[in-house]
């Protein structure tokens, strides 16, 4: 599980902090939309085993994008 916070679609990039699992501190995430290709990801200390969360986060990044509305912050849970 991924949580997106603070998400902002400015031009061609989308930008978010991301919490993993159930990390108390945040990392971010920054994603072309063009290519969507990530540009830039942080992971908070002690998740950097975390790193398929990131893909998660940029299909979903991509996703509220791509909408009308931008939440305030979107769960992303898969299994």
């Amino acid at each position: 599980m991924v949580k997106l916070k603070n998400i902002v679609i400015n031009g061609n990039t989308a930008k978010c902090d991301i919490y993993p699992e159930d990390s108390p501190a945040n990392g971010s995430l920054e994603v072309d939309l063009q290519t969507r290709e990530i540009i830039s990801y942080t992971l908070p200390v002690g998740y950097e085993w975390c790193k398929n969360h990131i893909e998660h986060a940029k299909r979903s990044l991509i996703e509220i994008s791509e909408s009308k509305e931008i939440p305030d912050v979107k769960t992303v849970a898969w299994y």
